[in-house]
């Protein structure tokens, strides 16, 4: 039966990939494709990193891209802006000047993450130290920076170390003392030094006189599998240092001193899907992810196996697109994984919002008509004030849950002004504005023990030539408040209590809506509306209350992270 409605559920939710292991995990994600379709300047993957402003780099074998959920913004040789030494990209790294390091086939590069462009190299010093300018051409594979903030970079075969300065200039460089018999193929800090996996064999690194760095065995052991043993990934679990290889998957206690190795097979459960180690990561919440060259694990630590996803021959959106897996990123628990024929896969969990129910509204509604919400606000004692749509307006006690409700009674000079209510505003000096479709401003002073509503319409009030208000936002520099409408902006001066339209240029001065405002920090109001983006100047609107100076944008580009 469990099997049964695992199946029922993994195809009514499109997960079109084989799964192993009881668990499920890998059922809990969605999937996405990132590839050349979708703006990647290449297919093949080889490494991802998330930056410290939330853009996401992706190397490839033909450039770098940096994609901001949408977009893609690439970097390469033939860039005439965004210039890159070599096409080929294997390493992305942050250090803590905001640059990123990019190492290629032809050598590193800085980029600046504040401002997107690349950083001359210079900027790291470096006089005093003339072996840098042959690392800065060499063949870069990898590059980590450790928790004191050194630089180390893997070159084909040698491994460098680079102090820098809170400038972030080098003060200080080490390398590898003369070129290894094998290269360096995968490096990892551990207890706040480095290991690194040199061939077949793992090795302490160390900082020596001379500038020069020294390796010892990490442990005896540590034996190699085979002579053809080669390490491909190092990842520190606690207690544990996980090895990847290309002979499978090795787990060193560094307690008990001993080294276990996980084997593959392509249809037994608790294997992994291929000896193939290409990189592993962990999870925000503990999960180990490994990712082969057929497919992506995960381990099960209570019964000590694995359980894996691969591609089938009809993928689609639900599953991998690829199983030649060559890097992992990890964001809390989202998984990146970048392949080398399929661009990056995205295995994102869904987020859920933890909901309520806050008590039973007694909606004062025509029958069979269901409540339109169309503003909450909260006031100072704690209370949500509920604006609908032909329900008028509810204060709710969350505490209690007593309901008090407000509609429009005709011909009553103190009651809120109509039912649909479009908007509400609470100002600081605790006045509930409420703003409605056709019949103007009601305002509210709840400072009073028993407030009634002060009613602002067209036709009655000078000053409001529009009872259909769109949007409100306060503003403090004029004490007043700011209202938009179907045909402009008017404000509100509380010292005077009038109100005032204020026209933009003859050109822009008449709107089919000013659907939204807001003040910003630097005093500055930005205006909605159906003609574009408008920034205005309320300083300059403090001098005359009758002018002021904008500026406007009428076609500008969003950027969206994800």
């Amino acid at each position: 039966m469990r099997l049964l409605l695992l199946t029922l559920m993994i195809c009514l939710g499109g997960y079109f990939f084989r799964l192993k292991a009881e668990d499920a995990f890998f059922s809990r994600y969605n999937f996405c494709h990132i590839t050349e379709e979708s703006g990647l300047p290449n297919n093949s993957v080889t490494s991802v990193i998330k930056d410290s402003f939330g853009y996401i780099w992706i190397a490839t074998q033909d450039g770098l891209a940096r994609y901001d959920g949408y977009r893609f913004l690439i970097y390469g040789v033939k860039e005439p802006v965004f210039r890159l030494k070599g096409n080929y990209v294997y390493a992305l790294c942050e250090d803590r000047q905001k640059r990123l390091w990019v190492g290629s086939d032809a050598g590193l590069d800085l980029i600046d993450l504040q401002t997107g462009l690349p950083l001359s190299l210079s900027r790291l010093g470096g006089e005093k130290f003339p072996g840098l300018s042959s690392l800065f051409a060499s063949f870069v594979r990898s590059v980590v920076q450790a928790s004191n903030g050194d630089i180390w970079v893997v070159t084909d075969k040698m491994l460098w170390c680079l102090e820098l300065g809170d400038d972030g200039k080098v003060t200080g460089c080490y390398r590898m003392q003369g070129q290894t018999d094998n290269s360096i193929s995968a490096v990892t800090e551990l207890d706040g030094g480095l290991c690194a996996g040199i061939g077949n064999q793992v090795y302490w690194i160390m900082k020596k006189d001379g500038n020069v760095l020294e390796k010892q065995l990490l442990s005896d052991d540590i034996v190699p599998f085979s002579d053809d043993w080669r390490i491909s990934c190092l990842q520190v679990d606690g207690d544990y240092l996980w090895i990847g290889s290309n002979r499978g998957l090795f787990r060193y206690g560094r307690v008990t001193k001993s080294l276990k190795r996980y084997r593959y097979s392509s249809h037994r459960e608790g294997m992994l899907s291929q000896a193939y180690i290409t990189d592993i990561k962990r999870t925000s919440d503990g999960h180990l992810i490994v990712s082969t060259f057929n497919g992506l694990n995960v381990y099960n630590r209570a019964s000590d196996t694995f359980s894996f996803i691969r591609r089938l021959e009809a993928p689609d959106e639900g599953g991998l697109n690829s199983n030649i897996i060559g890097c992992l990123f990890i964001d809390g628990q989202d998984i990146w994984a970048g392949t080398q024929d399929g661009g990056v896969n995205l295995l994102y969990r869904s987020r859920r919002v933890e909901v309520s129910r806050l008590g039973d509204i007694p909606w004062k509604l025509s029958e069979g008509r269901t409540p339109q919400i169309s503003a909450i606000t909260e006031d100072k004692t704690g209370n949500l004030w509920v604006g609908t749509i032909e329900g008028g307006l509810y204060q709710m006690n969350p505490v209690t849950e007593a309901v008090k409700h407000y509609a429009f009674i005709p011909q009553n000079p103190v009651s809120i002004l109509s039912n649909n209510v479009n908007g509400l505003l609470i100002d600081r000096d605790n006045h509930l504005w409420v703003y409605t479709w056709g019949a103007g401003i009601s305002e509210l002073d709840l400072n009073k023990p028993q407030p009634t509503f002060r009613q602002h319409s067209n036709g009655k009030v000078p000053g409001l030539e529009d009872d259909f208000i769109m949007s409100a936002a306060e503003d403090s520099i004029n004490r007043g408040i700011w209202f938009g409408t179907t045909h402009g902006l008017v404000f509100y001066d509380k010292g005077q209590e009038r109100f005032r339209r204020v026209d933009f240029h003859a050109m822009v001065s008449e709107f089919k809506s000013i659907g939204s405002l807001c003040v910003d920090c630097k005093g500055r109001l930005w205006v909605g509306t159906s003609e574009g983006l408008f920034i205005v100047d309320l300083f300059s609107f403090a001098r005359s209350r009758q002018h002021f100076n904008y500026g406007g944008f009428y076609q500008f580009h969003f950027l969206f992270l994800a």
